[in-house]
């Protein structure tokens, strides 16, 4: 299945964005130890997801 690679522009920014939402002060609580494990989830889902999108369209554009 070929997806366009507004997908995966998409992808990237909604990764970034979350990533960046991450670190905004007040958006995860960091007192319990659950919120701080939920915290370094979100920050590697969405690094991921950032650099998925990245790959997936330097690949595109180099064919």
């Amino acid at each position: 299945m070929k997806l366009s690679p507004w997908f995966y522009a998409g992808a990237a920014y909604v990764g970034a964005a979350a990533l960046a939402a991450t670190y905004l002060p007040g958006v995860i609580d960091d007192v319990r130890p659950v919120a701080h494990f939920s915290q370094h989830l979100a920050i590697t889902a969405a690094a991921f997801l950032t650099a998925y999108g990245v790959e997936r369209l330097r690949q595109s554009a180099g064919k």
